[in-house]
């Protein structure tokens, strides 16, 4: 650091010292500001102490706000503004102290709360977006219902199961499609039944680096030009949560497609929607309807998921799309990419003609069940 910007530190702490005399206490600071920035020869070091009562004048501020900047904290109290050379180390400082308590919380940026006003869902995944393991077995007792590795996969189907569309909580990528790709100013969601039903959308779709990076619950504000709204980014749920106050009866049950755009506010982002679908999620109202008539009846309980699968496929005799029967599957049960994308390539009556990706369904070759060759890939 140069003498004269240390000079220039040393005249505010000085002018700051009536003030300041009450709150420094040597003895058992809470936190310590201290930064050493080093001139060529010289390193000297810069301490500021933070006092209990300070944060208890952080308390007054944040809750009189619900949500507060930095800035504004650290103008209230200690009379620093980013213009000060000083602002970036008494920041930090005070962004130690405000962790190290657990009356507050961060939520990414400059942004603080008092943690009691957290939501507690936004830590939680609903429980309606696990997936249940199935245990179907012949009366032999060989196990139904398994999955294969890619070596086992066909029609491409080792390819597609990483399909952004086909992935969700619980099951995704650890690295996704999107996380490869440049970064970007738009996300483009595609939205499934489940998540419009609980107000959730997964993370898996959108790019990892497009929101911010920080604490483990983020909290954003959405916009469409008329009203703002907070929403939460939990990296460690996989789900942005809140989303209720966006989705609208019009947007259809699954497929409805929206942008996120990013703003010039790195915690703001406009939310866009203009009635587009995507068409291998779309699902038609009085499709999704029946799909749900299925879930409720008891008798789809029992139902192991090669069944289900050729039950939906009466449905589609022009053949159907992997995404789009995966979308369907799950509308009825949560089930994996992988054992779906299995089932296809382990049962006879499944199939593709030539070049096409569509699959298909000949009934006549229900009898023949699973193929043998099939056996060396399922997974242990």
């Amino acid at each position: 650091m140069s003498e004269k910007m240390a000079a220039g530190f040393d005249s505010m702490l000085t002018a700051m010292a009536d003030r300041l005399a009450d709150e420094i206490m040597e003895e058992s600071p809470v936190a310590t500001i201290e930064k050493a920035e080093v001139a060529e020869d010289v390193a000297p070091t810069l301490s500021l102490t933070i006092s209990e009562q300070d944060l208890d004048e952080v308390v007054q501020i944040v809750s009189g706000k619900g949500v507060e900047r930095m800035p504004v904290i650290l103008e209230s109290i200690f009379e620093i503004s980013p213009r000060d050379p000083v602002y970036e180390v008494a920041a930090e400082g005070l962004s130690d102290a405000m962790r190290a308590d657990s009356r507050f919380a961060w939520v990414g940026g400059d942004r603080w709360r008092m943690a009691e006003t957290l939501p507690a869902y936004i830590n939680q995944v609903p429980a309606e977006l696990e997936i249940k393991p199935l245990d179907f077995e012949t009366p032999e007792g060989e196990k139904l219902d398994v999955e294969l590795d890619d070596e086992g996969l066909e029609g491409g189907l080792a390819a597609e199961i990483h399909n952004p569309l086909v992935q969700d909580v619980h099951d995704c990528d650890q690295v996704t499609e999107q996380d490869k790709l440049p970064a970007q100013e738009s996300a483009r969601c595609v939205l499934f039944r489940h998540h419009k039903k609980l107000g959730t959308f997964p993370l898996c779709q959108i790019s990892d680096t497009f929101f911010p990076i920080g604490p483990k619950a983020v909290e954003i504000i959405l916009t469409d030009g008329g009203r703002q709204e907070s929403v939460w980014i939990n990296r460690e749920t996989g789900l942005i949560m809140g989303m209720d106050k966006w989705y609208t009866d019009e947007m259809p049950e699954s497929g409805a497609v929206f942008e996120l755009v990013k703003t010039e506010k790195p915690e703001e982002y406009k939310f866009v929607y203009d009635n587009t679908t995507d068409p291998l999620v779309f699902v038609s109202p009085g499709r999704v309807e029946a799909l749900a008539a299925m879930a409720d009846d008891p008798k789809t309980q029992n139902m192991t998921t090669f069944e289900l699968m050729s039950e939906l496929m009466q449905d589609h005799k022009k053949g159907v799309s992997f995404v789009t029967l995966f979308t369907e599957v799950n509308i009825v049960r949560r089930s994996t990419r992988r054992l779906v994308a299995s089932i296809l390539s382990s049962y006879y009556p499944f199939y593709q003609r030539g070049k096409s990706a569509l699959w298909q369904f000949d009934e006549k070759k229900v009898d023949q069940g699973f193929k043998k060759a099939k056996r060396k890939y399922i997974r242990k």
